[in-house]
């Protein structure tokens, strides 16, 4: 499901009266509204502190970050896409790609590695594209369990031995599809009902048995 967040739609307001308006601006439906007021503000919010990040080290001498294309969006949960940054401007986000998975709780086989891109330019083209940003979203599958920022993985397995089932975590590696070596690197997000989750588009990731 892609959204064009600046795709202009005819909003009947209480007078009566038809205004064009963008998604961003008046989102149409619930999973606009989520994206919209809930997760966009969190992509940004990464963007704006990876760019200033970027920025800062340009202006120390090391020019050697990754320019991957960041035209495509394709995300098995949400991608967003956007222009490209200069020393000055943040990119906007100009659209978003929706992706859900439904999976057995305790008997999956997870999400295989993958790295996000335009499948469609990729066939066409041959060229590979990725997000600016992608995000994980669990909405359930935390077993039920609280949230323990110290200790992720002793959470985890108490979880277990009281009866909470547990979704596949998700696992995100230092690589991409420009990486000369294998991942040295990686990090991951354990399932938590309402736990949100981003990182760089270009990154290898998936979904862990369970």
């Amino acid at each position: 499901y892609f959204i064009d967040l600046e795709r202009k739609n005819d909003i009947r307001t209480n007078d009566g009266t038809i205004t064009r308006k963008s998604v961003r601006e008046c989102p149409t439906n619930v999973i606009e509204d989520v994206i919209v007021h809930y997760l966009l503000p969190l992509a940004e919010r990464t963007l704006r502190e990876e760019h200033v990040t970027k920025a800062a080290g340009e202006a120390l001498g090391s020019g050697d970050e990754n320019n991957d294309d960041t035209n495509g969006t394709a995300n098995h949960e949400v991608g967003v896409s956007g222009t490209t940054a200069t020393a000055t401007t943040v990119p906007r986000i100009i659209g978003a790609e929706w992706w859900t998975h439904t999976r057995p709780l305790g008997a999956n086989l997870g999400h295989q590695l993958h790295f996000d891109t335009d499948e469609s330019l990729l066939g066409n083209a041959g060229k590979v594209t990725h997000p600016v940003i992608s995000s994980v979203l669990y909405l359930t599958g935390g077993g039920g369990g609280k949230h323990d920022e110290e200790n992720d993985a002793s959470t985890t397995e108490n979880e277990a031995k009281e009866g909470g089932v547990v979704a596949g975590s998700t696992i995100v590696f230092d690589q991409t599809p420009a990486s000369e070596e294998v991942a040295s690197q990686a990090w991951i997000g354990h399932a938590r009902d309402n736990a949100f989750l981003n990182f760089p588009g270009n990154l290898l990731h998936g979904v862990l048995p369970c």
